[in-house]
């Protein structure tokens, strides 16, 4: 019994690295070539894997970048994000700690998260993905705004549903996005966005 647990760890183990090679290959050649200039044939020949196990592992081209994105999900900066927003003593370190952990986010995955807009209204199954990682970024938005109710921050008339509004608006993907296709690096557009949020949101005292 002992040795057939060991061989199934053992087989467990190889399957999670091919799937680490395919997707690591996948996102190469993407970046290089763009999603749609890249085949399933030139991912499994970058891997060094066959066509069969990227099927039976991942699936077709899609899959894969849906897979790319579960990937940048687990990123860790996620959770040092939403600690630091809960140790926030401020409405502005609030607001900071969401727009630093955003930027290093975004800055990352900025070109997964674009290929996703972009693939969505084509695929359903990507346009899923994407609903999927908004409703992950809505919900630890939901936990900053939150915080900033805490600690009695937000500016008079501004209810915690509009602060939610304001929030996205600043710090969801497209206005980075423009930001930095209009020429801003990441720090100027770090710094911007967090101040016309915090003038949005914050009472002249938490400011």
């Amino acid at each position: 019994m002992a040795a057939r647990s060991y061989h199934l760890s053992k087989r467990a183990k190889s399957a999670q690295a091919t799937r680490k090679m395919i997707l690591e290959a996948a996102l190469e050649l993407f970046m290089e070539s763009g999603y749609h200039g890249v085949t399933v044939v030139q991912v499994a020949a970058r891997a060094g894997v066959s066509l069969n196990a990227i099927y039976g592992s991942i699936g077709g081209k899609p899959q894969l970048l849906i897979a790319l994105n579960d990937e940048a999900a687990q990123d860790p900066t996620i959770e040092i994000v939403m600690d630091a927003v809960v140790l926030a003593r401020s409405g502005r370190e609030v607001i900071a700690a969401f727009a630093r952990g955003t930027r290093n986010l975004l800055e990352r995955h900025e070109w997964l998260l674009g290929q996703l807009y972009d693939s969505a209204s084509a695929d359903p199954r990507i346009h899923e993905s994407l609903t999927l990682a908004r409703g992950r970024f809505a919900r630890r938005l939901s936990e900053a705004v939150a915080r900033l109710g805490e600690l009695r921050s937000l500016s008079s008339g501004v209810t915690l549903h509009r602060a939610e509004d304001v929030m996205w608006f600043h710090f969801g993907f497209p206005p980075w996005q423009q930001l930095r296709t209009a020429g801003w690096d990441w720090s100027e557009a770090e710094v911007w966005l967090l101040d016309q949020a915090t003038h949005a949101l914050l009472r002249a005292s938490s400011r």
